[in-house]
């Protein structure tokens, strides 16, 4: 298994008290799989990562794109404003 330290932005920092993450995966996966298993592994997550937006190398990441366990990651969770 290797690890993929995901940056946490917003209301995700707020819930978790912590600036990163680490995540358990078996090796390359999808953004889409990478926000299951951050749920699986990080609950209190719940109500931001379904919504949240996933960057790797600072841009936004399609869901099929490909994350590896050296990538920059962030989660970035919906900005509401006004």
């Amino acid at each position: 298994m290797a690890q993929v330290r995901v940056m946490l932005f917003a209301s995700a920092r707020e819930l978790l008290g912590q600036e990163a993450v680490e995540v358990e995966v078996p090796g390359p996966v999808s953004a889409a799989q990478l926000k299951q298993l951050l749920l699986q592994q990080y609950p209190a997550l719940a109500p931001v990562v379904p919504a949240a937006q996933l960057a790797v190398g600072q841009e936004f990441a399609s869901s099929d794109q490909q994350v590896r366990p050296q990538d920059e990651v962030a989660l970035i969770p919906p900005v509401s404003g006004g």
